[in-house]
């Protein structure tokens, strides 16, 4: 549920962005925040309010009610009728191939994506409240629900940054995606040769390409064409143009995400293999050897150590000590998982489940592209701080005498993000 007011926020960000620059979306901006906060309300009511069994559910309470009235409060006031008439703007699209267009299917994915979620979080208690009968809605339905509208999502985010505002010149748009497309492809290939299967991990490869060189290729240009234009230094064209650039940034900390995600879900192994003190097995180019059992006491609590020594091409690479904590007041021991991680993969050890451990059972699952998924947040993150940072409102201030330093010299081109 956390996701839910996540998207809807992000999609607020950039439809804001019709209204700064068009005057357009203003009843539809103040409908995306009062339907943020909406949905948060909503997933403090179900977590808070004994709804949603779940180990991201708190204690039993009985603020559920409270929750629940206030959440009607909240859509009765903000979604009332009497001013919507007030609030509506008379700019509409004037292209489908425009920067306005973009921003619209962009919404339109991102509450695509949010209906999804709730629907499969939704249902399940909807079933149980009307036939009594519990069910789930597990990982393939979110899977298959999913996967199209965020490659329609990479795919907008991939182009309209190359989109003038209003219309577009169709030939020089396409001359502009000649390297990120030719990129794409290229990606795509090396990828099937190298053992990539399916059309959604090809795709999500490809369109992560196609996002981090369109909006790279932004940002170089732009910084470029600042620095010959107008004279002025790298770093007071990033000053003066911080919107535009971290929005852009931002994107391609979305591409780099994108990318881990892809990869882990199209490269990931697993095996479970069953050892004995002292014996060694091999996985994906590494041998694992069972050290034993070892035990040590602490105040709170007993843990015990099943350590696996690693090692590569006759090297050692460290040892992974999974372990089980064993606490008074537990009625099973605790599982904890070693991790080794890497730039390009991590390797993970651990311990079945309760009702089926033997110390020497071990599952071992190789995921690569994790760090990418970390660091492509951290991008986003920067990048949205940077965004916020105050100060950097050169639209408010007056867009003319910004442009002339910071966008390239075909201004319809190269609007600002």
């Amino acid at each position: 549920m956390a996701l839910l007011p996540w998207l809807v926020a992000t999609a607020f960000l950039n439809s804001v962005m019709l209204q700064e620059r068009r005057g357009m979306a203003r009843l539809w901006n103040l409908v995306l925040v009062i339907g943020a906060f909406s949905l948060m309300t909503f997933g403090t009511f179900l977590t808070r309010g004994n709804v949603l069994s779940s180990v991201h559910a708190f204690a039993q309470s009985g603020v559920g009610p409270a929750y629940l009235t206030f959440l009607v409060l909240v859509m009765l006031t903000g979604f009332g009728a009497w001013r919507m008439p007030t609030l509506r703007s008379p700019a509409r699209l004037d292209s489908a191939l425009s920067r306005e267009a973009a921003f619209v299917g962009n919404n339109a994915l991102l509450l695509a994506a949010t209906g999804i979620i709730l629907l499969g979080t939704v249902f399940p208690l909807l079933v149980e409240a009307t036939t009594g009968r519990q069910m789930t809605v597990g990982a393939p339905y979110f899977r298959s629900a999913l996967a199209p509208v965020f490659l329609l999502l990479l795919l907008l985010v991939g182009t309209a940054p190359l989109l003038p505002w209003r219309s577009t010149n169709r030939a020089r748009a396409l001359r502009r995606l000649r390297l990120p497309t030719t990129a794409a492809a290229l990606v795509i290939v090396a990828s099937a040769l190298g053992g990539v299967r399916g059309i959604e991990p090809l795709a999500g490869l490809g369109l992560a390409t196609l996002v981090a060189v369109t909006n790279g290729q932004e940002i170089v240009g732009g910084l470029l064409a600042a620095r010959r234009g107008g004279g002025h230094s790298v770093l007071r064209a990033l000053r003066n143009g911080r919107r535009r650039y971290c929005g852009l940034t931002v994107h391609v900390g979305l591409a780099v995400l994108a990318a881990g995600i892809t990869t882990s879900s199209s490269f990931g192994q697993q095996t479970e293999v069953t050892l004995r003190s002292g014996q060694s097995t091999s996985f994906a180019g590494y041998v694992m050897r069972y050290d034993g059992l070892r035990t040590a006491q602490e105040p709170h609590r007993t843990v015990l150590t099943t350590p696996v020594s690693v090692s590569a091409d006759g090297s050692s690479m460290g040892v992974l000590d999974r372990r089980l904590n064993l606490y008074p007041a537990a009625s099973v021991p605790i599982g904890s998982p070693a991790i080794r991680r890497g730039v390009v993969q991590d390797l993970y050890a651990r311990h079945r489940a309760a009702e089926q451990r033997r110390l020497g059972d071990v599952p071992f699952y190789i995921n690569p592209g994790v760090n990418w998924i970390w660091l492509g947040g951290a991008i986003m993150a920067l990048g949205g701080a940077g965004a916020a940072w105050p100060g950097s409102g050169e639209r408010r201030r007056g867009q003319s005498a910004t442009s002339a330093a910071v966008r390239p010299r075909e201004p319809v081109e190269a609007g600002s993000h």
